[in-house]
């Protein structure tokens, strides 16, 4: 008669009446047993302890409960398999199962790479410059996501710090970029951080550069790249776009700039080698020599010519003449 229970009295040796085996319970041997928790009892006259059966995906059942849906699991930072005594809370890095009700799960998953998941139960895909993985074994890899290395951008989603490379000299991605930046006119792409002169050296197609700076003076920059300011002219402010950079050296001096010595130049020129920065730095030199405007070096009078314009001190002689009728022409 394991389907009831004797009604107790004083003592299981006096029991005087029989009952059927209520919900919630089953009966064994005379005694009536709470279902445990995890379990269910639906029908009367249970008689195994495994009751009417187990909790179903999404609930849980305290002791004694009588339904296979006792308690919504309760949010989606929560899950209830089948079986479950209490609610189960997701950690970090996981998610719950996205196809029921936010108050049912019973499922977790790990965060999928390109995904973060903070323990809420849900999982948010990576921004924008922004990226996640299980490479680096970092401890709170899949909780935050990363910002894209420097030089290359990231789309949402993505899986690699160097999902796509910033392009050419024309950008510039810093860490963390979505997409890439456009070089502003009168600056050049570069790259930041320790490694910066290495990447000047490796990367000579631009494709990495990760800051834009301004050209400095000696230099104009066009298409993300700087150039030394061309001989006959000089450079003398920051942000110089255009080869004339600050403009053709004045007529009485000359601008060398960066060239080598020159067979047909006087020996009296000086080759600095490096972009010239003042517009008089070098003065023409004498009456033998005259300058024009944007020259790069001094030029040898012609025979039957002179030299004119210039100073009072005859250095800065920007042109020559033809020696007129009835003079002559000696020197300059």
């Amino acid at each position: 008669l394991n389907l009831i229970y004797k009604w107790p009295l004083n003592t299981s040796l006096t029991r005087y009446q029989q009952t059927v085996c209520n919900l919630g319970h089953y009966c064994i041997s005379g005694i009536r047993y709470k279902c445990p928790p995890g379990s269910y009892g639906d029908s009367l006259q249970l008689s195994s302890s495994t009751c009417s059966g187990k909790c179903s995906n999404g609930y849980y059942c305290l002791e004694a409960s009588e339904s296979p849906y006792s308690n919504p699991c309760g949010g989606p930072n929560l899950i209830c398999p089948e079986g479950s005594s209490s609610p189960t809370a997701v950690p970090a890095k996981y998610y719950t199962n996205e196809n029921t009700s936010i108050y049912l799960r019973y499922e977790s998953f790990e965060c999928p790479d390109g995904y973060y998941c903070p323990g809420d139960g849900y999982r948010y895909i990576c921004p924008a410059g922004k990226y996640s993985n299980n490479y680096n074994n970092n401890s709170d890899s899949k909780i935050n996501c990363y910002d894209c290395d420097r030089g290359y951008y990231c789309l949402s989603g993505s899986t690699s710090p160097t999902q796509y490379a910033c392009g050419s000299a024309n950008y510039y991605c810093p860490q963390g970029s979505a997409t890439p930046k456009s070089v502003h006119s009168g600056f050049y792409c570069w790259y930041s951080g320790p490694n910066a002169y290495l990447d000047d050296l490796i990367d000579v197609d631009r494709k990495h550069c990760s800051v834009e700076i301004p050209c400095e003076p000696g230099y104009y920059c066009s298409d993300g790249k700087k150039y030394m300011c061309p001989p006959g002219t000089f450079g003398w402010r920051y942000g110089l776009n255009s080869s004339l950079c600050s403009g053709l050296c004045p007529k009485g001096y000359y601008c060398p700039s960066y060239l080598t010595p020159q067979l047909n130049a006087p020996v009296h020129t000086q080759w600095p080698g490096k972009s010239q920065l003042k517009a008089t730095e070098y003065l023409c030199g004498g009456v033998e020599f005259f300058c024009p405007k944007g020259s790069y070096y001094p030029t040898a009078y012609s025979g039957g010519y002179y030299t004119i314009g210039g100073g009072s001190d005859n250095l800065t002689r920007y042109d020559q003449a033809i020696c007129p009728m009835g003079t002559y022409c000696q020197n300059g």
